[in-house]
């Protein structure tokens, strides 16, 4: 009985380094064919994650571009709100100037109502004088904040162009 189990294992062995060969063949191309759908997926990941950051790029420009249109507008409503204070100030200025003339044409010196109401109007002058001043320093502010907001919109930019050149 041994010698029949060591007769049929003979053709067994016989047959191995065939069934051995096509084993090793086969796994070469599984190896390969993995080889491939890794290198696939590593390419894929790769595009994703440029994707990503192209993505990400594009959200900050967003930002930065609504930062500027912000600061511009900002910028603008202050500019116009000294024009108009101003505009104004002319306008008390010559009142001053007109309830002056009128008082000291009447009896030739102020009444004690005229001072009191050209004191008053001076006092609205300076006061509106010094608001116009903190107007000007909050422009330049933001005219600062704008000149920054820009340089970072440029590097961002140019962030951006170098990823889409490395894309192509």
């Amino acid at each position: 009985m041994l010698l029949q189990a060591s007769a049929s294992a003979i053709p067994a062995l016989a047959q191995a380094p065939a069934d051995l060969g096509a084993s090793v063949a086969t796994l070469a191309a599984s190896v390969e064919r993995l080889a491939t759908l890794l290198e696939k997926d590593l390419a894929l990941r790769s595009e994703e994650r440029n994707a990503r950051q192209v993505d990400t790029a594009v959200a900050i420009l967003g930002l930065r571009y609504r930062k500027i249109d912000q600061l511009e507008r900002e910028i603008q409503g202050i500019s116009r709100e000294d024009e108009e204070f101003s505009d104004h100030m002319a306008m008390m200025r010559v009142e001053v100037e007109r309830l002056d003339t009128q008082g000291r044409a009447e009896s030739g010196q102020l009444s004690d109502e005229m001072k009191a109401e050209i004191a008053q109007m001076e006092l609205q002058i300076k006061l509106q004088e010094d608001r116009m001043a903190r107007l000007r320093d909050q422009r330049l502010v933001l005219q600062n904040d704008l000149t920054a907001e820009r340089r970072r919109l440029s590097r961002v930019e140019a962030i951006l162009d170098s990823w889409l050149e490395k894309l192509e």
